[in-house]
């Protein structure tokens, strides 16, 4: 089977990737150790599991921050649109006519039930992440 040009240049660029050959740096850097001192004894670089470990204590700090978010803004869509006597919707729908709250249940029932909504649906967005993230 005869090979064609560029098969034979990939297989010498696979053949060089394979050799190890010693960088001028590297001999320049052995040379410049006191006498006795091994060049990997200044290899004091942390591995991968540090930086794991540090981005899994990040994520775990912002799982926490998300968390709060999404009670927060569940609270507040609850405020504003729930079913209980102390939401806003309950106390605008149940004034009295003639009242500065009826005014305003005339006028903005739907963009506070519009409002929660859109809040409702930012956290459902939020858990989606959390999930996300503790399936990581």
């Amino acid at each position: 089977m005869s090979q064609n040009l560029y098969s034979k240049r990939f297989n010498v660029l696979l053949e060089a990737e394979h050799e190890v050959v010693p960088t001028p740096d590297a001999e320049a850097a052995a040379a410049d150790l006191d006498p006795g001192i091994a060049p990997d004894a200044y290899d004091d670089v942390q591995g991968a599991d540090a930086v794991a470990d540090v981005k899994a204590q990040e994520n775990a700090g912002q799982s926490q921050s998300l968390q709060s978010w999404i009670q927060e803004v569940d609270n507040f869509s609850e405020y504003m649109n729930g079913l209980g006597a102390e939401s806003m919707q309950s106390q605008l729908n149940n004034s009295a006519c003639d009242t500065l709250f009826a005014d305003i249940a005339r006028s903005e029932t739907k963009k506070i039930g519009r409002i929660a909504q859109d809040l409702r649906a930012l956290s459902e967005s939020l858990k989606a992440y959390l999930l996300s993230s503790d399936s990581e």
